[in-house]
């Protein structure tokens, strides 16, 4: 039977037991309390694990918070917008109007990533000539190399770049250069 075990999940009572234990031992610290005492009264293994609890409730906070934020700020955005969108369509458009409404749409663009450059993707391609010099010789391109002068630029090269992962073809291993 595929699933989740029943009294694991995210609001299963031993969960919802170690956020509150986790919310006391904030409490605590707050009032003053050592993460010695935090340990001993709330039942932590030593002070580093009630270190810790702290920690993971505050970074859960902070996260939370943000994204209320990041909420909040969104709906006052379209707010705006909303306001704004009439006197911009209309005849003849009110042109502050329409500046003030470009200058919120980039701002709601900006809190949620929307002009955020996406990664490359494996099939971008792209191609570029490289004309190498080995010792005093005419630099010359990667093709017109002999084997020992190709071996030689890679083991000059080979420690200025990272490791680059090839995808894997059929028949093959991982390649690395």
């Amino acid at each position: 039977m595929g699933g989740k075990r029943l009294g694991h999940g995210r609001f299963s009572p031993r969960r919802l037991e170690q956020a509150e234990r986790r919310r006391r031992a904030i409490a605590m610290r707050k009032a003053g309390a050592s993460f010695e005492q935090i340990a001993v009264a709330l039942g932590y293994k030593n002070r580093a694990c009630a270190w810790s609890a702290v920690q993971y409730e505050l970074d859960l906070t902070r996260r939370e918070s943000v994204e209320e934020m990041r909420e909040i700020e969104g709906r006052r955005l379209d707010a705006l917008a909303v306001a704004l969108w009439p006197r911009c369509i209309a005849r003849p458009p009110d042109l502050e109007a329409i500046k003030v409404y470009v200058q919120v749409a980039r701002r709601k663009a900006r809190l949620f990533g929307l002009d955020a450059t996406p990664p490359p993707t494996a099939s971008a391609t792209a191609t570029a000539t490289f004309l190498i010099q080995i010792g005093s010789s005419e630099p010359r391109t990667m093709e017109q190399l002999t084997d020992d002068e190709l071996v030689t630029f890679i083991r000059e090269v080979e420690p200025l770049v990272e490791p680059l992962q090839l995808p894997e073809r059929a028949g093959q291993g991982d390649d690395t250069l």
